[in-house]
């Protein structure tokens, strides 16, 4: 009796673990996480194959749509854009979704499905459209998100055109053709474990002068929008006329203002952001010959210091005769004096040692115009000769005991 009893527990565990771990051939109890499909559908996944079928294996389907236009396989659902939305949302969610069963253009209105709607796209989202040729609208899934929001990758299923496919589509519009008008998208309820860690803004739409920009806070991990928010709009005064809009060029601002009696929008709004184009250096301090200068970058649109950085210090002048002594400053911290015969090496560097230049005199007793060679050490007169025979025409010149020169 003992041993009937231990057999009977060991088959009652046996089968419990066959529940627990047959294979499902892709039914998700519990979706852990979202898992963006890039293929078409097994012909043997239930979740395409209507609940009056069953596939090859004999499993019974969970499709409540109707049958597809071309089928694969008997009670097949695709190809018909419902039937696979339909499925695949019983894919993502892993539970039976309460969509709508019927015409795609029911799908928005059918609100009482209790699943949330907006314009910003989320993976494994419902992305719903209305009209078409019978006005049957259609729907597809969203299966990724590109990473600045812009863009959705989309699967689905048509009715005559096409069984299965992926497309890339604009995020705010995403189109099919004239005959279509996109309406949003029914959020599924997916439980994922991502932690979120990696969220960034991502701006969907920009704000104009009458309308507000939208704004996803998008996970980058899993690449789900977390929240949407809005950005504030408005017109953007003139610098002297509030009358009109510098950006749309509106006239419906209230009044016009001054810089006395500013109105509520010059008070309130922001000046828009300047390009800085108009860039110029002026400077704070200037060098020394120890200390280095401050030099700073100013926009002279909106007078705003865009950076700073510092010049060389300017060192030591030597002075022309002694170069002990700094002519800028009078610190006698330079190394040696110099000389003719010992020039240092910043007179040999910066100063021309020796010039000759010609000059003209113009004597007060005589009248006449004599030239002189003047000889300089670096700037400081040395000698003058006067050539006293010849003048500037070059005629030989009356003896004179004067020298003194006025000229």
């Amino acid at each position: 009796m003992k041993t009937k009893r231990l057999v009977s527990m060991f088959l009652m565990v046996v089968i419990a673990i066959g529940i627990i771990f047959v294979p499902n051939n892709g039914l998700v109890i519990e979706s852990s996480a979202f898992t963006a499909r890039t293929s078409v559908p097994n012909v043997d996944n239930r979740y395409y194959i209507k609940t009056t079928h069953s596939n090859s294996r004999g499993e019974r389907g969970l499709n409540e749509c109707i049958l597809g236009n071309s089928q694969r396989s008997a009670g097949d659902v695709m190809s018909n854009c419902v039937g696979y939305a339909w499925g695949r949302a019983y894919e993502i969610m892993g539970s039976r979704p309460t969509l709508s069963k019927n015409n795609a253009s029911t799908f928005w209105g059918n609100t009482s499905d209790g699943y949330q709607r907006g314009q910003i796209p989320k993976v494994g989202a419902i992305v719903c459209w209305s009209g078409g040729s019978e006005g049957a609208g259609h729907v597809a899934v969203v299966e990724s998100i590109s990473s600045n929001g812009s863009q959705i990758t989309i699967s689905e299923s048509s009715w005559s055109s096409y069984y299965w496919r992926t497309r890339t589509v604009s995020a705010t519009n995403p189109a099919i053709n004239s005959s279509y008008t996109f309406q949003g998208y029914i959020y599924l309820p997916i439980t994922s474990s991502c932690t979120h860690s990696d969220v960034v803004n991502q701006t969907i739409t920009y704000p104009s002068c009458t309308s507000s920009g939208t704004v996803a806070r998008i996970c980058l991990s899993c690449n789900v929008t977390l929240s949407t928010y809005e950005t504030t709009g408005g017109h953007t005064p003139g610098k002297f006329s509030c009358m009109q809009c510098t950006m749309c060029g509106s006239n419906s601002l209230s009044r016009s203002c001054s810089t006395e009696n500013p109105c509520t929008v010059h008070v309130s709004t922001p000046p828009p952001t300047c390009t800085h184009s108009d860039v110029v250096n002026r400077t704070i301090t200037h060098p020394n010959c120890t200390q280095a200068g401050l030099v700073e970058r100013i926009c002279l649109d909106c007078n705003v210091t865009l950076s700073t950085y510092e010049t060389s210090a300017l060192g030591h002048s030597a002075g022309r005769i002694d170069c002990m002594q700094c002519v800028v400053c009078g610190t006698n911290s330079l190394l040696q004096s110099c000389s003719i015969d010992n020039p240092c090496t910043i007179h040999v560097s910066t100063l021309p040692l020796v010039t000759r230049d010609v000059v003209t005199e113009l004597c007060s007793h005589c009248g006449q115009t004599k030239l002189i060679a003047v000889t300089r050490l670096m700037g400081e007169v040395v000698t003058e000769r006067r050539a006293a025979k010849r003048s500037v025409d070059g005629s030989l010149l009356t003896p004179c005991s004067y020298s003194n020169r006025i000229n």
